[in-house]
């Protein structure tokens, strides 16, 4: 994917960038500050920050579109990480769908470490 520059931990530093496609698993290896998207049955999204801890896994959803800087990715332990990431009262909504993430390439390049790759 090419060379950036990356403010990842506060460090200015060149990384490569991982070429991501849908069904790659990863692991955090640094605590990440991310989005969570939230999904309703409605015309109607939402979301929130949240921290992903050290040796969460995720996977990624979908394969990049060409130009894309982030990619949306599935807790691995979804059920475990829906009732910790996603507040209680959205949880309980009539429309609520589910959640993911969004994490940045770079992110995932820097903060991240590869479980297995897309079957």
């Amino acid at each position: 994917m090419g060379r950036f520059y990356s403010l990842s931990n506060t460090n200015l530093k060149q990384v490569e960038l991982v070429e991501l496609v849908a069904g790659q698993k990863f692991y955090v290896v640094h605590e990440i500050e991310t989005v969570c998207s939230i999904s309703y049955h409605a015309p109607f999204t939402g979301g929130c920050e949240v921290r992903l801890p050290v040796g969460f896994e995720f996977e990624i959803m979908h394969s990049p579109v060409p130009d894309a800087t982030g990619v949306a990715c599935r807790a691995l332990e979804y059920e475990r990480w829906e009732r910790a990431l996603v507040p209680a009262d959205v949880r309980a909504a009539v429309d609520y769908g589910g959640f993911h993430l969004v994490l940045l390439f770079d992110t995932i390049s820097v903060d991240c470490k590869l479980i297995s790759d897309a079957t």
